[in-house]
């Protein structure tokens, strides 16, 4: 019986009266990518960052430069400054998730982050006609960049093959004292079959020479060396058919563009 009073007089009670169960608050999450305010010229702030404490610790201090974004203002009793920037989004586009950013900017286009990446076109396909063959190639941009640069400026070009006198299997563009502005360059005498090698002139006159089979690249004047700045990816079973048709049947012409 008394334990039914005790649960009686509990209910009635006015501190019982006075405890409410607080319903859940319904807060949501808030936007990662929405701005928090905007500069002073108008661009969005979407959130704010420390940059260099022991930095700001200096110029507190009349040690060091301080950042344009302080803060707060030194005090005179030498406390220091936190210094912090204000994060921009890039405003390019349409809205993107945050997470799909590739970099930040701070107020006074102070770089955070990567960089976004640089919009390059599809790398280009070099091609090569020779008579009533195409070859795809590909420039040796790492082992000889400068002769390649060099070349391209001169696409399209053309000029027409002969078979080589003294350097084995081979045919050559004899291009006289045209001066392409480069020196040796991933040089070699021995390119294998599908290579192509430019030599800049000297000793002799300047040449391109595309490999077939065996060459040991040479002149009248004696061993040659050529900077090796192309190879053939494609048609390379027929290349001997080139090289033999030019040899029985004189000189074709031949062109290289970038496609």
């Amino acid at each position: 019986m008394s334990r039914y009073l005790l649960v009686l007089l509990l209910i009635a009670s006015p501190a019982a009266a006075q405890v409410k169960i607080a319903p859940k608050a319904n807060t949501a999450h808030p936007d990662p990518c929405a701005p928090i305010g905007r500069t002073a010229d108008g661009k969005l702030v979407y959130s704010m960052e420390m940059r260099d404490p022991a930095g700001a610790l200096r110029a507190a201090a009349g040690g060091a430069e301080g950042s344009t974004h302080a803060g707060r203002r030194a005090r005179a009793g030498g406390a220091a400054e936190w210094h912090f920037r204000l994060v921009l989004r890039p405003q390019v586009g349409p809205r993107a998730p945050c997470a799909k950013l590739s970099g930040m900017l701070f107020a006074g286009n102070d770089p955070v982050g990567p960089r976004p990446p640089t919009q390059r076109d599809e790398m280009s396909k070099l091609v090569i006609r020779a008579g009533d063959f195409t070859f795809d190639a590909r420039f040796e941009e790492q082992l000889a960049p400068k002769t390649v640069a060099a070349f391209r400026k001169a696409l399209p070009f053309e000029s027409h093959i002969i078979h080589v006198r003294w350097s084995g299997e081979g045919v050559w563009m004899p291009l006289g004292d045209l001066d392409f502005g480069v020196g040796y360059e991933n040089h070699t005498s021995y390119p294998a079959p599908g290579q192509i090698i430019l030599y800049p002139g000297g000793i002799s006159e300047t040449e391109i020479l595309l490999a077939y089979g065996g060459v040991h690249f040479a002149s009248k004047m004696g061993q040659l060396a050529g900077n090796h700045f192309i190879t053939l990816t494609s048609g390379l079973e027929n290349l001997a058919t080139l090289g033999k048709s030019v040899l029985w049947k004189g000189a074709l012409p031949i062109r290289f563009e970038e496609v």
